[in-house]
């Protein structure tokens, strides 16, 4: 039976993450997720790809990996405001409309005049920017649709499905650049957003609407206040904030191994196109597994510790990518490191959506994701310099030894260790 928010229990079907698509609103989310994850594979791929090969220069790369952060950085706080303040589907569904009609505009530059950094970078922009809107929305509606003994299974779902996409988008796109070049990936991207907006209408609107708990009309207030409140809720909160903190130089490091994947292919291995592709969507294959494996493993009770072993383990298989030079080890240590990331991400996401207020929620995660973004910039600009100098091994050297320091770090944090959702 569906409540008036949309929530269905679908806890007493069999033990299997696809149980969670019995429930309409979620299936649709899914299909849009589906959707949109695939196509903008194919612009990950293809933008990278386009960018290296007119130039020749890893800066450029940096440039384009600042261009797809700064905006999440600059956007994210104020977006999650806007999802406990506004209708979290209509968000979305503006979002997708706005990324379609700026990745058409793009194509059609491209068709029509060609290649240009400034041009690309204004896309890589405005994509990723609307994309921050996005994610607080649709993370802080997914309480609504679900009960909470199925989060963890319904975030698995999701992240395994977008990172599945990921994986087909991602061959797809090499696939692409190899027989038609880069705009028709870029035109695909578009249409796929279009189609997510399509399945996203279909979610009942009260579906959207913001729950304020204990049946207390929301007070209004200026954008900053709330924000203040968002930020207030995680500081009084050790745990939550020691994540928000130590997510920080996590995706410090990330930044200067995964920005660079395209170098990487070009400097260790063979420079190949489908090489590289698969070396992407290898990613994104472990993170689909690891995102599965969440609800299994029950991985919200021990949320924390998860996260300071994962990083560990990621480190290692960075350190391990950096001395390997045969294209099977490499794409094996790509999959072992999206494992992990998959289980740390779906684990955070479902602890973060069961312990949070929805009335905060939006906020709470748009201050988790911007204050663990905000170093990247940073991170990708060493890379770059690194790379530059040294070339992509030293900086896979330096990027794999800091990630397992930061872990053992974070095993050391009383708020790490006790973070988790009974």
């Amino acid at each position: 039976m569906v409540a008036a928010t949309g929530r269905s229990s679908v806890s007493s079907g069999p033990a299997t993450p696809l149980r969670v698509l019995r429930n309409r609103s979620f299936l649709r989310l899914y299909s849009a997720a589906a959707a949109s994850q695939l196509g903008a594979a194919i612009f990950s791929v293809s933008v990278a790809w386009v960018v290296y090969h007119r130039t020749g220069s890893a800066l450029d790369i940096t440039y384009i990996g600042i261009a797809g952060v700064v905006p999440g950085v600059a956007i994210g706080l104020f977006a999650g405001v806007l999802a406990d303040r506004y209708n979290r589907r209509t968000l979305m569904i503006l979002s997708d409309v706005i990324r379609a009609v700026a990745l058409t505009a793009f194509t059609a530059y491209l068709a029509s005049i060609g290649f240009n950094l400034l041009v690309t970078l204004a896309a890589v922009v405005v994509v990723y920017g609307f994309t921050a809107t996005f994610q607080p929305a649709s993370s802080a509606i997914l309480p609504r649709m679900m009960p909470t003994e199925d989060l963890e299974d319904a975030n698995g779902l999701l992240l395994a499905t977008g990172m599945g996409a990921q994986v087909v988008g991602s061959a797809a796109g090499g696939l692409i650049l190899a027989f038609s070049g880069a705009v028709p990936g870029f035109a695909v991207n578009a249409l796929t957003y279009l189609l997510s907006a399509v399945f996203l209408a279909q979610i009942a609107s009260r579906v959207g609407a913001v729950a304020q708990g204990l049946g207390t009309p929301r007070e209004e207030g200026s954008f900053s206040r709330d924000l203040r409140e968002g930020m207030r809720y995680i500081r009084e909160r050790l745990p939550l904030l020691e994540v928000v903190l130590g997510a920080m130089p996590v995706n410090f490091l990330a930044s200067m191994v995964f920005s660079f994947l395209v170098v990487y292919n070009a400097q260790i291995l063979s420079n190949n196109t489908s090489e590289y592709a698969f070396l992407v969507a290898g990613i994104a294959a472990g993170i689909a597994i690891g995102a599965v494996a969440v609800g299994r493993l029950g991985a919200r009770r021990f949320a924390g510790p998860l996260i300071a072993i994962g990083v560990v383990v990621a480190g290692a298989g960075v350190l391990g990518l950096a001395i390997s030079h045969a294209f099977g080890w490499s794409l094996l240590l790509d999959i072992a490191i999206g494992f992990v990331i998959g289980l740390i991400n779906t684990a955070l996401a479902a602890t973060l959506q069961a312990i949070v207020p929805n009335q905060l929620l939006g906020r709470v995660l748009s201050v988790e994701q911007v204050g663990g973004s905000l170093a990247t910039p940073v991170g990708i600009v060493l890379g770059g310099i690194l790379i530059t100098l040294h070339g992509v091994k030293f900086d896979y050297l330096v990027a794999g030894a800091a990630l397992i320091a930061n872990g053992l770090v974070l095993a050391s944090l009383k708020g790490i260790r006790t973070l988790r959702a009974p």
